[in-house]
């Protein structure tokens, strides 16, 4: 199964001030003990390194360069998926399928928001 990872979730991952840091990490440990996937988005990453350094958020946050290494190893994991590609190739619209090229139809959001709820269910 794929799970989609949104960046409050990434944040208490990997940010060990975090309330839920711990219950994160076990759930993290869960997922990818039973061999399922986890999907994350460009923007995940980018909000994440926003975040975890920000010091009005975090009384130790994490510096840039540190924030930036975990995202990379976050992108660059065998357990990870790069949800845009699996997002965009669900839509007709997004793949030149579309015989209304607009993206706005009723079907090809459908098939869209199918595929989204898909690829960021609930952890």
């Amino acid at each position: 199964m794929i799970h989609g990872l949104d960046t409050g979730f990434l944040v208490a991952a990997e940010v060990i001030e975090h309330a839920a840091h711990s219950d994160a990490r076990a759930i993290l440990a869960r997922l990818i003990g039973a061999g399922d996937l986890i999907a994350i988005a460009p923007q995940v990453l980018a909000e994440f390194i926003h975040i975890a350094t920000d010091s009005r958020r975090f009384v130790r946050p994490l510096d840039v360069a540190t924030a930036c290494a975990i995202a990379e190893q976050w992108w660059t994991a065998r357990d990870v998926v790069h949800a845009h590609k699996i997002v965009a190739a669900a839509s007709p619209c997004r793949t030149g399928g579309c015989p209304r090229k607009e993206g706005k139809h009723p079907y090809c959001l459908r098939v869209f928001f199918r595929a989204r709820e898909f690829v960021f269910g609930r952890l």
